[in-house]
């Protein structure tokens, strides 16, 4: 997160870059010409934060209903989950068909100096670790520029602005989360040899 001269808070990539980060820097980030546009206009808003001190991909989604955290970080973060007030079944795109939203979990973040914390539908999903829907978009007044693909919103009287990962961060970020299931599920399978 970047403090700017006239108080505006500027969230930054949480990859760590090799060069200096500067204002400068993130103007450049996006090409103006037709590719360019034509690839910030079919992206996605994908970013990392912080959970209990793990870094955690995540997705800002203003399409999605809910606020969903997947099964799988629970799991392996050990976090306690809460039983949901009011179950449902949701249609999800995957080959599983409906699956039952039965579980909730408070779950606290940060993103840069940005910290949060949000109630989150438990569910079993791989795009992401969190999924930041409608509701939390509403509840905290974001606007959204489709042509730089960031999110602005007021928190504690600063201005913040929400950055997306490059596209190359975000299939790196998606690669390597990828790669982590493919070993947990070898390990698994070993497990169950034995």
């Amino acid at each position: 997160m970047i403090m700017q001269e006239d108080g505006i808070m500027d969230s930054d990539s949480s990859i760590p870059k090799s060069s200096s980060n500067t204002i400068s820097d993130a103007s450049c980030e996006y090409s103006l010409d037709e590719e360019g546009d034509l690839l910030m206009r079919q992206n996605i808003f994908h970013s990392q934060c912080h959970v209990v001190g793990q870094l955690c991909s995540i997705i800002i989604d203003g399409g999605n209903s809910d606020n969903v955290v997947s099964l799988r970080l629970m799991e392996k973060l050990k976090l306690p989950t809460l039983a949901h007030p009011k179950p449902y079944m949701l249609q999800w795109l995957n080959s599983e068909g409906e699956l039952a939203v039965t579980k909730q979990v408070s779950l606290a973040f940060t993103l840069g100096k940005y910290e949060d914390k949000v109630l989150y539908d438990v569910l079993s999903m791989e795009a992401t670790h969190i999924l930041f829907g409608r509701p939390w978009q509403y509840d905290r007044k974001m606007t959204h520029d489709g042509v730089t693909n960031r999110f602005t919103f007021i928190n504690r009287g600063q201005k913040v602005t929400l950055k997306p990962l490059l596209p190359k961060e975000v299939n790196e970020d998606q690669m390597k989360m990828m790669l982590r299931r493919e070993e947990e599920k070898k390990k698994n399978e070993r497990r169950r040899k034995k």
